[in-house]
């Protein structure tokens, strides 16, 4: 049974502030999504649990690697394509690199799904003591963030 498209409402908030606040102040009503690929499946197949959602994928604030003397840290929406062509990355971590290069299908391949969405756990916070004796972390504290707005508005 095929979904009824007109019943679902999609945002795509400008900033991550614009999302943080939807999702502060609609408690529990929208999902926020990255890249969907998996929706597509569900939408299709009429099976989706959410009917709000909360398009992030543009939300440059959750992109990009970040490297210091101490840590690496991957941004939320950090791609597989985005780890594999890191020159850190495939210096320090060439495993990473090498499990981001298997990871997926087409979707993944062409740079549109979150690394961190399959990093170890899978886990919004999803730590890994990696080689070097650097620390590798992989945030998406989406749901830590939206805590901290909604504690803001008490």
């Amino acid at each position: 049974m095929r979904a009824y498209v007109p019943a679902y409402q999609l945002l795509s908030p400008a900033s991550l502030g614009q999302a943080l606040d939807v999702l502060a102040r609609d408690d529990g009503a929208w999902q926020p999504f990255a890249g969907g690929t998996d929706l597509m499946v569900l939408l299709e197949a009429g099976k989706l649990p959410h009917k709000n959602y909360l398009n992030i994928w543009n939300l440059a604030e959750l992109r990009g690697i970040e490297v210091t003397d101490a840590q690496v840290t991957l941004g939320a929406l950090t791609t597989y394509t985005e780890v594999q062509e890191h020159h850190v990355l495939r210096e320090e971590f060439p495993m990473l690199c090498q499990a981001a290069k298997e990871t997926g299908g087409i979707a993944i391949e062409a740079g549109r799904a979150a690394a961190r969405d399959s990093l170890a756990t899978g886990h919004a916070r999803t730590d890994a003591l990696l080689s070097k004796g650097r620390h590798a972390q992989s945030p998406g504290d989406f749901e830590d963030l939206l805590r901290r707005r909604r504690a803001r508005r008490r």
